[in-house]
């Protein structure tokens, strides 16, 4: 059960798409996203926007996204960040 040491470790941090490809892995069409979080460096995860974007349209964008999260793998790609706004 999660404590609030765990809440804790938990971010909210904005970060600028730098490369975003289909996850051919995913059930649900979703991107590839690797996002530049600055001193954190690049971490990836994969987000289902493709109803409201093509992945050249998120190139350089700024997103909203939850930070701290142990890895986990969706589709086969490794997901580090919880996107929560584009």
């Amino acid at each position: 059960m999660p404590t609030i040491d765990d809440w804790n470790e938990l971010r909210v941090r904005t970060g600028r798409i730098l490369r975003a490809e289909p996850n051919a892995g995913a059930r649900d069409p979703a991107y590839c996203l690797w996002i530049d979080f600055g001193d954190l460096g690049e971490l990836q995860t994969s987000a289902k926007l493709t109803d409201r974007y093509t992945a050249d349209d998120l190139v350089g964008t700024t997103v909203v996204a939850v930070t701290g999260f142990e890895p986990m793998r969706i589709g086969g790609f490794r997901s580090d960040v919880l996107v929560i706004g584009a």
